[in-house]
């Protein structure tokens, strides 16, 4: 009755099949033909969005299905919509953020998963984030059993497992391995009179070991292998093994096209690639060229020290040959090493030259049809130089070696190095052990940016004093971020102003403003406020994602 005879209404259009609620002169209420919900008029919300309470003084509004997991906060400086946050002290919260500078640094040692080791060989799981460590464990007497390891790098320092027998018996040669994409599996070649791959499978934190007795050299004291090298060939899906060894009275230098299906392989026939009469082939390693689609070897002549590298082409389950190239006439065995920067599609060598005063060198070298050139020696250290090593680090696209220095004290240094064209210009050194270390095996964290160094500690120089296996993290750039393992609160559903209070996503609360995420998967915080799957330093889960745009805050 009244003025307000009117202001309230049920209303139901036939036209339109809408049924209408009404209070105050105001539709609060729609009820659609097929049974969808308007707010306050024709307010449908979107896919996945619930009806919440916004109290007793207000109407309910349409909001997305957090779970509860939404809260107000003030902002310590500007906040966007989709940056993941941190809880200060006095309850603000600010967007996660991180300074990086270029200096390079050697992490601590990281020390642990064996006391003695020798005959060691790694690779780098990138899907798995994780260092697989091949070795002979020498603190076992007479114990010539090969074990695998996990490391996980976190910040300039690495966490290692617990070892588990890899291979009994047949272990007298140093392994080599290679990391195969295809299949996500690591390739492991071990043995001596008998030899043979063996695929390892990794995921999180387990390993799945094929058992299959499948060798390539067989013969009882006739054939005897004596070093190994290996690289994939991601174009023919297959795997380039190398090997030199003894047998029809003369060493040679062999290889093998492999096939990998599961956890077997297959091998093709062998082709050989020199025979040298009393002079033993040694110190190889194999690199993929995949701008030519070539694998190159690199070696050294045992007698001479002459080093050579060879270019080969794959062709279905054979390999061809272009002829040898020399690098150095006298090489310093034990040092020469090889990588394949993939920015500058160039291959870069490095080596103690004897001709020289022992000073370290590094040659880049240039693949064209079936051969390589070398552009000139850049000398990387003036001094003697041994046990060097090097790696390819492709986020920040450096060569990083690692070598003895060859003073008094024998210290280990390590240099990053850029390619541009044929030459490669370093920058200082960075010490990182006083110890007398057993040549390092180099590999990449191609996911963190870093160059990773496993070797053997010797107690009575280490600092601080402890031997057995060891690993050291060379970082390109170092970070300063506000992000703890602590801090973390969650993410921004909206812009928030410094000083003004907006909403945060807070565990069990659905973020939408995201992009580019991959669909079911962990994601991580990132020192500079990034959300990732890498799991970076500080270790901090930000949520799992559940569309290209959308992240369960810590799911």
């Amino acid at each position: 009755s009244g003025t307000g005879e009117y202001d309230g209404f049920i209303q139901y259009n036939q036209d339109t099949r809408l049924l209408q609620f009404g209070t105050a002169a105001s539709t609060r209420l729609i009820i659609a033909s097929s049974g969808q919900l308007g707010l306050g008029g024709a307010n449908y919300g979107t896919s996945g969005q619930v009806i919440t309470s916004n109290g007793s003084g207000s109407a309910p509004t349409w909001q997305d299905a957090a779970g509860g997991g939404t809260a107000d906060f003030t902002a310590s400086g500007a906040i966007s919509n989709g940056d993941t946050v941190i809880i200060n002290s006095n309850g603000t919260v600010s967007a996660v953020s991180g300074t990086v500078t270029s200096t390079p640094s050697v992490g601590p040692v990281s020390a642990g998963f064996a006391p003695d080791i020798q005959r060691y060989a790694a690779s780098y799981d990138s899907v798995n984030q994780k260092v697989v460590v091949v070795y002979q464990d020498t603190s076992i007497s007479a114990n010539t059993n090969y074990y695998i390891v996990l490391g996980t790098v976190i910040g300039e320092s690495i966490k290692f497992g617990n070892p588990v027998v890899f291979e009994t018996g047949n272990n007298n040669q140093q392994p080599a391995m290679c990391y195969d994409p295809d299949s996500e599996s690591h390739l492991v070649v071990t043995g001596g009179n008998y030899s043979k791959i063996t695929v390892v499978k990794v995921e999180g934190d387990s390993i799945t070991i094929g058992r299959e007795e499948n060798g390539f050299v067989t013969g009882s004291g006739t054939r005897d292998t004596q070093d190994f090298a290996i690289a994939y060939d991601t174009s023919a899906n297959k795997a380039v093994l190398f090997y030199g060894g003894y047998w029809s009275s003369s060493f040679k230098l062999a290889s093998r096209v492999v096939t990998v299906s599961g956890t077997s392989v297959s091998y093709g026939s062998e082709t050989q690639m020199a025979s040298n009469g009393s002079s033993q082939f040694q110190n190889m390693k194999a690199v993929y060229d995949d701008a030519n689609n070539r694998t190159v070897l690199v070696h050294i002549n045992s007698s001479g020290g002459r080093a050579d590298a060879y270019v080969g082409t794959v062709s279905g389950t054979s390999i061809t040959f272009g002829s040898s190239v020399e690098i150095n006439g006298n090489t310093d065995m034990n040092t020469l090493d090889a990588a394949y920067d993939s920015s500058a599609n160039r291959v870069v060598v490095c080596y103690c030259d004897n001709g020289d005063s022992d000073k370290g060198k590094v040659k880049v070298g240039t693949v064209s049809g079936t051969s390589i050139s070398f552009g000139s020696a850049v000398t990387f250290n003036n001094n003697n130089t041994e046990r060097s090593a090097m790696t390819y680090e492709p986020v920040n696209n450096k060569i990083i070696v690692s070598y003895a220095n060859g003073t008094s004290n024998d210290d280990f240094n390590m240099k990053s190095g850029t390619v541009s064209g044929t030459s490669i210009s370093f920058g200082s050194a960075v010490q990182f052990s006083e110890d007398n270390v057993l040549r390092p095996f180099g590999v990449s964290d191609s996911n963190l940016g870093k160059g990773i160094f496993i070797a053997m500690r010797n107690s009575a120089n280490s600092v601080p004093p402890t031997a057995g296996a060891s690993a050291y993290v060379f970082s390109q750039t170092t970070i300063s971020t506000n992000l703890t393992d602590q801090n973390y609160i969650g993410i921004a559903a909206e812009a928030i102003s410094n000083g003004a209070s907006g909403k945060i996503n807070i565990a069990g609360g659905i973020n939408e403003g995201q992009s580019s995420l991959t669909v079911g998967r962990k994601q991580y915080v990132q020192p500079n406020g990034d959300i990732s799957t890498v799991i970076n330093y500080p270790a901090v889960f930000a949520g799992t994602s559940i569309s290209a745009t959308k992240i369960v805050v810590k799911g």
